[in-house]
């Protein structure tokens, strides 16, 4: 596993609400259950989802994250979290 990867688990070990659709063994993800969980998560865990698989494609057009719209609803954990990637991003 490399640094970043490692880093990530870290990160999305902390929201158990979406950690399962990673299998960390194998460092993939679960698109099906995932975009179906989507569908009945809170707007929070819904922008920290987008941002989580954001960070692990390497791109937010399949899964649209904008952070302006994410700080309004998040929680403070949240948003450390996703300042705490913006100060020093990785890509896993």
């Amino acid at each position: 596993m490399t640094e970043e990867q490692e880093k990530f688990f870290e990160m999305l070990d902390q929201y158990p609400r979406i950690k399962h659709h990673w299998d960390k063994e194998n460092r993939t993800y679960a698109q099906e259950s995932f975009e179906q969980d989507l569908k009945v998560m809170s707007s929070g865990e819904r922008h920290m989802a987008r941002f989580f698989v954001s960070v692990w494609l390497n791109e937010s057009e399949s899964y649209p994250f904008d952070v302006l719209d994410a700080l309004r609803v998040i929680d403070l954990k949240s948003r450390k979290t996703i300042v705490h990637y913006l100060a020093k991003p990785f890509f896993p």
